[in-house]
This record gives C-alpha cells, structure tokens and sequence, in this order.
C-alpha cells in the first residue's frame, strides 16, 4: 500500500475515496506500530518520496504540480502526510527529513 499510494506513482484520481480510506487505515496501523523499526522505515521511505517531489526541478510535472493537484488525487497525499503530522514517529520522520523546511529555502 505503501508503494501504491506514492506520489510519483500518481495513481490517485479524484474520486478515489475508498482507495484513500484503505491507504489512510494502512498508515495509522503504520504508525501505531512505529516503534518497529519495519513500520518506521516504511513512513520513512514515503515521506521521503513525498519530499523529492516537492522538488524544484519535479514541481512542474510531478505529482505536486498545479495540473495534478486540480485534476486527480493529489489532496490526498496531503491527507496522508497531515496523518503522519499528528503522530509523534510520524512528527519526527516528516522534521528528519526535512519536509517542512522546504518551501523555506
């Protein structure tokens, strides 16, 4: 699920409600078990996907670009990030790896 729901996968369409509900039950199962260092890892990876495509050289055409968050599902990658935001594991992952810091620069 993790794979699947990945931003540059961009397999998330508009109306992709029950596909998010799925990802969203994955995710706080993820985070509930993140003191295992498996689960961790995981929240890990996909934050850090989420983080290169909010790169400036990917921001015109990635999974973040203006196209893809007014046509498909891109809000629900946000979703998923703002998941792990209220989650202390998941808190620290996003800070690690710098996610916040990078409209900043």
């Amino acid at each position: 699920i993790f794979n699947w729901a990945s931003p540059p996968e961009k397999r998330f369409r508009q109306n992709d409600r029950l596909e998010a509900l799925a990802c969203k039950k994955a995710f706080k199962y993820a985070l509930h078990f993140a003191g295992d260092e498996y689960y961790k890892e995981m929240l890990s990876n996909y934050a850090a996907r989420c983080f290169h495509e909010l790169g400036e050289e990917r921001l015109p055409s990635g999974a973040f670009s203006t196209k893809q968050l007014v046509t498909s599902g891109a809000p629900y990658y946000f979703m998923l990030l703002g998941l792990m935001s209220s989650h202390s594991v998941g808190l620290e992952t996003l800070n690690t790896i710098g996610i916040f810091q990078r409209g900043s620069s």
